[in-house]
């Protein structure tokens, strides 16, 4: 048995009301490199931090930890268009992804 002590990198983020009409959608992904397995969860909250859905999806035979967070992107891009939303914010924890979309060369 090991104790892990957690260690907290740059500043703690307080989580804030978003204003107006704004929805924001969290994404994730787990990735399994033996299997070639991949976890995605999408999290779709309301201003005041209210859910309207969450959805959990099992993709296989994915390459890699960078293709997983990218189909969890685009699991929550889809979602949000299927259910109408027009005014989002997308948020997720893969810099290489957010990167890349930020600087239009991700395509799908």
């Amino acid at each position: 048995l090991e104790v892990r002590k957690d260690t907290l990198v740059g500043e703690e983020e307080k989580w804030k009301a978003l204003e107006g009409s704004l929805i924001k959608i969290n994404c994730d992904a787990s990735f399994d490199r033996h299997g070639h397995n991949a976890a995605l969860g999408v999290v779709i909250r309301k201003g005041r931090g209210n859910i309207l859905v969450s959805t959990t999806r099992l993709n296989t035979e994915v390459g890699s930890t960078f293709d997983a967070e990218a189909l969890a992107c685009l699991d929550s891009v889809l979602t949000g268009v299927s259910l109408g939303l027009t005014e989002i914010i997308v948020e997720g924890d893969s810099r290489s992804i957010i990167s890349k979309c930020k600087s239009g060369f991700l395509s799908f």
